[in-house]
Order: C-alpha cells, then structure tokens, then sequence
C-alpha cells in the first residue's frame, strides 16, 4: 500500500522529478518526454480547475488514442478531478446517457470529433485546436485538496444489459495496482521498458498498462489503424520495440499467426487475461 498522501499524480509529478528527459508516452511519430508531459498537463488542469473541476467532478475524455489523449488524463487528474473515457465510435443513445449521467462541467475532446458528441450542455476543450491557448497557462502543478479516496476515473459498462453504468474507482485502487505491477512484471528490469498501450481507453484494462508510466517505463500507444489490423499492429510492435506487450489470449494468437515471434525484434515479455489461453496457442509459443 502507498503513503495516505499519495495520488496518481503525485507519483507521476515525482517520476518527472526523477527522468525530466526520458520519454513518457509515444503514439506515431509524435512523443513527449516526462517533462513535457508533467508541464502540458499541468497547463490543462489549471484550465479545468478554472472550469470548475475539483475533487471528485466528472470530466468526459472523449479523444482519439493518442499523445493528447494521456495529456487529457493526467490534466484531469491534476485538477481533482476523475476523468470518465467514453469511445465516440458508441451509439449515440449510449453516449448520451453518460454526458447526462456524470454531470460532466467539461468535455476533453479533439476538434474532428466534435460532432460525434449528442448535445450536451458541458464545456468544450479541444486538446489539438486549443493547445496554443492552454500553453499560455502556468506549468506548476495547480494545488488541489485530493487523497487517495478521492475518485481518479470512472468506466461505464456497455449498458448491454440495461442503462449503462459508471463503475467508479479511487487513487488508492490504481497505486496498490501499481506496486502490484513494479513488484512483478517490472521486478527484473534494469532500465525503462516500453510498455504497449493497447485496450480501448473506454476499457479498465487501459489503465494497467497507462499507469506504468508511474515507474519511469515509455508508453507506446497503438494507434487506431493498427489495432485494427492485425499486420500493422506486429509492425507496430517491431518499430516500437516493445518490451511488454498486454493483450488478450485471442489476439495474441493472431498475433503469432501473423508471425510475430519471426520478426527481429519482439516482447520480452507478454500479459494476458480475460480468458483461458488455448492449447494451440501454448503449443505454437513452445514450438
């Protein structure tokens, strides 16, 4: 367990401290070093709390995966508030049911999925078009009246079997994951790794991959298109240089049938869940 004054943020902010000039996060040919991250941040949560976030309000992400889109969390987070992902590509009912049901002051968004949005009465902030009036505001750190049982973000299920419903989560829950994490699946590593950033934002297993930035490890987000195709995501993998891959027992056997484990450079290491690993595919990582 962590200290009582410990947040998701303040051990970022902490991680800064300690590699200001190692790389945080990289998605495509964009990346943004600790440093920069912690101050784009920091920019966004002095305009959120101007908005009216604090401990425990609700602020919609609504982005695209990503650099911004870890700006939009981390900001969120910075400026008390819990921030609630929900994916645009959802029916509009759904999404409308959730903007209404967070009473969300403020929408984290980019400007080309504006109008995916159903009306709604919450504030726009458009990380890509309005980056140049969010980087006039200070890089220090807001001060905010958050502790670990605050909430840091909430998920809503799929509403499948009813009206969607947010599941809500606190600080404390997300670093005792963390100590988790550095404690086994980084037990052994003797530098950064990079860490591949492959659920949908909108899923609670993005957060076990993106919280690994806490410990100084680089997340590579796996763009859009390559989720999408099983082809370009083993690129992806190659050019990212992974060395913790965290996917599903499904895709990781489409993975290998795609030939990962033939490409020069693959995951040292690969975390599963969610369903039982099939026998072939134990066979086919045996062979």
């Amino acid at each position: 367990d962590f200290a009582r004054d410990t947040c998701i943020h303040d051990a970022f902010a902490a991680q800064a401290r300690l590699t200001p000039d190692a790389l945080a996060v990289v998605c495509r040919d964009e990346q943004l070093t600790f440093r920069e991250l912690d101050a784009r941040a920091n920019q966004l949560a002095h305009r959120l709390k101007a908005l009216g976030v604090g401990p425990d309000v609700r602020v919609v992400l609504c982005v695209e995966r990503s650099v911004e889109a870890l700006v939009g969390i981390l900001g969120t987070l910075k400026a008390g508030g819990a921030y609630v992902p929900i994916d645009p590509s959802y029916p509009r009912e759904w999404l409308a049911h959730v903007l209404q049901d967070t009473g969300a002051p403020v929408v984290l968004t980019q400007q080309h999925l504006r109008g995916t949005l159903p009306p709604h009465t919450a504030h726009d902030l458009c990380l890509d078009s309005d980056a140049a009036e969010l980087a006039r505001e200070s890089d220090v750190a807001p001060e905010t009246a958050v502790s670990p049982e605050h909430l840091a973000y909430i998920i809503y299920t799929s509403g499948s079997t009813g009206r969607p419903k947010g599941v809500m989560i606190q600080h404390r829950s997300v670093l005792n994951l963390r100590l988790a994490l550095a404690s086994t699946v980084h037990a052994d590593a003797q530098k950064a790794e990079r860490v591949s950033v492959n659920a949908p934002l909108s899923f609670d297993a993005s957060v076990k991959q993106l919280i690994q930035v806490l410990d100084g490890h680089t997340l590579c987000i796996v763009p859009d298109e390559a989720r999408a195709d099983v082809g370009e995501l083993v690129k992806r993998i190659g050019q990212d240089a992974l060395d913790v891959l965290d996917c599903s027992p499904a895709h990781l056997r489409l993975l290998l049938e795609e030939g990962l484990l033939a490409r020069e450079s693959i995951p040292r290491r690969v975390l599963v869940g969610g369903e039982a690993v099939d026998p072939a595919t134990w066979s086919h990582l045996a062979a």
